[in-house]
């Protein structure tokens, strides 16, 4: 039985392909942790900016969520995914000009670690929050 379709579209291979249940039981874990706003937005309800595509990715890789990942990157999201390929290659293109490789790997990692910050805090529930600051050692204190 197939799993996906592959075709082309404005220079990107697509594969389109059937939600298959690890995705379903990821994006279920996913919605769990989510706010309001922010299930809407994975549900289209709300329109997603490329910001906020870049904040979902990187939480849904950190949480592990691998199936769901590919499935919300390429079959959800797939413009805001060539949106976020163009905009990283422009802010590359000005950040090698301006800072050394190191340099531009703690402020990565300084971005990555305020997403998973704004996450957890629009958590719907305070045992979540606390649990997933244990998990991902986040200091009460500072956050």
């Amino acid at each position: 039985m197939r799993q996906h379709t592959i075709m082309w579209m404005e220079g990107w291979l697509l594969c389109i392909m059937k939600k298959t249940k690890e995705m379903i039981n990821e994006e279920q874990k996913l919605l769990r942790l989510c706010s309001q706003s922010y299930k809407d937005m994975i549900r289209k309800k709300k329109v997603m900016t490329v910001n906020d595509f870049n904040r979902f990715l990187c939480v849904i890789t950190t949480l592990g969520l691998g199936a769901y990942e590919v499935y919300f990157s390429n079959q959800m999201f797939t413009e805001l995914l060539k949106q976020l390929s163009d905009v990283n290659e422009q802010r590359k293109q000005k950040i090698d000009v301006l800072f050394l490789p190191e340099d531009n790997l703690y402020a990565y990692a300084d971005q990555y670690d305020q997403y998973i910050l704004e996450f957890i805090k629009q958590m719907p529930l305070e045992s979540q929050k606390k649990r997933y600051k244990e998990i991902f050692k986040i200091d009460f204190l500072n956050s």
